[in-house]
């Protein structure tokens, strides 16, 4: 059993990605995915920062390992516990959810779900006391993904206008169809 002080992994900084997968799904939620995706490759530069970057999900950790190898994000670490994303305030118990009460992106009530996205961001002391420095939900999490920020440099930005809601478009990186060689590697010269 992991407490908050080993996802430190020895460092002194550390953000938790709480990643809504839950126990009993067949993978992971495909918005989520697409924040990992943008960390993926990060997590090494975040290291040598003195940062720990660590997934937190509900599912078996059997459950996780197999999805994460099947995405490819050799660098993230995930975690399986749903009780350390219910005391964030990212997860919620049946009882919070029939009953409006749970609180969630500062906000007590509304939609809630089992799981919901976010991320937490703690720091250690020298006597290992932790701090909790910093919560973002909701859409609160678009500034941490690459891969928005350049869609917002572009003339159409995120073009989701006309989709039936945001992020309809959106797939798992590895249900895309696959783009021909001849586009991919296309050079000019």
């Amino acid at each position: 059993k992991l407490s908050i002080l080993d996802l430190f992994d020895g460092r002194s900084q550390l953000i938790v990605q709480h990643f809504m997968f839950s126990k009993g799904a067949t993978e992971g939620c495909q918005s989520c995915s697409f924040w990992i995706d943008n960390v993926s490759g990060a997590v090494a530069h975040l290291n040598a920062r003195d940062i720990a970057f660590v997934c937190v999900a509900s599912a078996p950790a059997a459950d996780l390992e197999a999805y994460r190898q099947r995405m490819g994000w050799e660098d993230v670490r995930f975690v399986s516990c749903r009780q350390f994303s219910v005391d964030n305030h990212m997860s919620f118990t049946p009882e919070q959810i029939e009953s409006s009460s749970g609180e969630y992106n500062y906000k007590v009530g509304g939609h809630l779900m089992k799981d919901a996205p976010g991320i937490t961001v703690y720091c250690l002391d020298d006597d290992k006391n932790v701090f909790k420095t910093f919560d973002v939900a909701s859409r609160g999490l678009d500034i941490v993904n690459g891969a928005y920020q350049y869609m917002d440099l572009t003339s159409k930005g995120r073009d989701e206008a006309s989709l039936p809601w945001t992020m309809a478009w959106l797939n798992r990186h590895d249900q895309y169809e696959p783009e021909s060689e001849e586009k991919r590697f296309k050079t000019t010269e």
